[in-house]
C-alpha cells in the first residue's frame, strides 16, 4: 500500500492533468477533439519522462484530431467540471507529442 501511495504521489507532483474523463468537453468542442484522451496521452508522457507510447499512440489519430487542431474557443473549459485550462494544456501537448 505504501508503495502504491507513493507511486500517486510522484504522479501528481509531475503536474498531472486530473482529468475525470467525463467527456463533457468533447461534447462543447466544435472539432470534435477526444480532449480526454488527449489529455492521458500528455499524462502519459509526463509520468514516463518522454518516451515513444504517446507520440506513436497519437500518431494513428487522424492529424485533425491532434492536440493542435484546437482552436482556442475555450467551449470545453466552460463545461470541465475540473476547471482544467485546457487550451494551455494542449498547447503544452502540441509540444512535447507533435516534435
Amino acid at each position: 500500500r505504501k508503495g502504491l501511495l507513493e507511486t500517486a504521489g510522484g504522479m501528481v507532483s509531475k503536474n498531472a492533468l486530473l482529468c475525470t474523463p467525463c467527456h463533457y468537453c468533447i461534447s462543447h468542442c466544435p472539432k470534435g477533439l477526444n480532449i480526454p484522451e488527449l489529455l492521458a496521452l500528455y499524462n502519459e508522457h509526463s509520468f514516463t519522462g518522454g518516451g515513444f507510447l504517446a507520440p506513436m499512440a497519437l500518431s494513428v489519430l487522424p492529424q485533425d484530431k491532434w492536440p493542435s487542431a484546437c482552436i482556442g474557443c475555450r467551449s470545453c473549459e466552460e463545461v470541465c467540471p475540473q476547471h482544467i485550462h485546457i487550451r494551455e494544456e494542449l498547447k503544452k501537448a502540441v509540444e512535447i507529442l507533435e516534435k
